[in-house]
């Protein structure tokens, strides 16, 4: 009686009141996030929230409006007493909805997960496969440049030897003339 008349309700609504809120709040904040496949989640997510306002209509209705007086607080102390029962089994009952939501969360995430690392690793091993053809076409340029290379140097040296042929004839001629 002097509870409620002193605050306007009990101290476990004003308790149970901030802790539905609070998970409210949480539920709403968690709808951005949309993992693929979450029918599940989000399906224990509006159960979670549709007892979350039961349960809130129903505390906000155990509180005294205007000013507390003593008939108002009695009043409110037998609805409370009458109430109790039904927010004690949604308190229990958005427990259990809110652990089951936190297991098919948990489970939803870890098989995203797994999806991710399988994307994860079929991407490294397209990159490996780029790696490697990147290599496989530089080591065939490199070689073609190294034959064309070759053959420009093997050209050269035999021209080369003709102009070094060339030129000890025309020395010779040139020295047995004199």
């Amino acid at each position: 009686g002097n509870e409620i008349r002193k605050k306007g309700a009990t101290e476990d609504n004003v308790s149970i009141e901030a802790v539905a809120k609070h998970l409210q709040e949480s539920l709403e904040r968690v709808r951005s996030y949309s993992l693929p496949g979450t029918s599940a989640a989000q399906t224990l997510r509006t159960q979670c929230l549709s007892v979350v306002d039961e349960l809130l209509k129903a505390v906000n209705d155990l509180k005294i409006m205007g000013q507390p007086t003593r008939w108002k607080s009695f009043r409110n102390a037998i609805k409370t007493v009458r109430s109790k029962e039904k927010i004690e089994r949604w308190t229990r009952q958005l427990h259990d909805l809110r652990d089951e939501y936190n297991l098919q969360l948990e489970e939803e995430i870890l098989t995203t997960l797994d999806l991710a690392k399988v994307e994860q690793i079929d991407s490294f091993k397209i990159l490996e496969q780029s790696q490697q053809d990147l290599i496989l076409t530089l080591a065939n340029a490199l070689r073609d440049d190294h034959d064309q290379f070759e053959a420009i140097a093997e050209h050269h040296a035999v021209s080369i030897q003709q102009l070094v042929q060339q030129e000890h004839e025309r020395t010779r001629a040139l020295t047995l003339c004199e």
